[in-house]
C-alpha cells in the first residue's frame, strides 16, 4: 500500500513540474514575441524619423506607427487587456535617440488548478525597452 501511495504522490509531483516547465516555455515564447514586436516597430520608426508625427513638408503625409504596432500585437496574440506600449512622440532628427517600451505580464495558469491562496502573485511582468537612432534629416 505504501508503495502505491508513494508512486501516486511522485506521479502527481512529476506532473506538476512537467506542467510548470511548459508554463515557463510559454512565458519565454511571449517574451520573444514582445522582443520581436518592439524591434520590428523600432526598425520601421528609424527609417521614418519617428513613431508618430505630422509632416506636411513637400506633400508628404505624417507618420503614425500606432496602428502598425497594434496590428503586430494582435497578430502575436498580445491583446490590449494584458499589454501596453509607449514610444517617443514627435519628429526624431538624424542621430537622435528614440525608444519604445512594451509592458505586459504572463500569468501562470498552473496555480489556478487548486483553489488555494498561494501567498504570491503568479504573474511575471514582461518589460521590453528598445532604443534606436533616427536615420532621417528634417529641415
Amino acid at each position: 500500500m505504501s508503495e502505491t501511495l508513494a508512486k501516486g504522490l511522485l506521479m502527481t509531483l512529476a506532473l506538476f513540474f512537467l506542467v510548470l516547465v511548459v508554463e515557463f516555455i510559454m512565458f519565454g515564447a511571449y517574451y520573444v514575441k514582445a522582443e520581436n514586436t518592439a524591434s520590428n516597430t523600432l526598425k520601421v520608426a528609424e527609417r521614418l524619423g519617428g513613431f508618430q508625427h505630422e509632416s506636411a513638408v513637400n506633400g508628404k503625409e505624417g507618420v503614425n506607427l500606432e496602428p502598425y504596432l497594434r496590428k503586430q500585437l494582435n497578430n502575436n496574440h498580445m491583446y490590449p487587456n494584458h499589454w501596453s506600449y509607449d514610444f517617443t512622440r514627435g519628429k526624431v532628427d538624424y542621430n537622435k535617440p528614440m525608444e519604445i517600451l512594451l509592458t505586459g505580464e504572463y500569468e501562470f495558469h498552473i496555480f489556478k488548478i487548486l483553489p488555494i491562496k498561494w501567498g504570491f502573485d503568479p504573474k511575471i511582468p514582461i518589460n521590453i525597452k528598445r532604443t534606436g537612432i533616427s536615420h532621417v534629416y528634417f529641415r
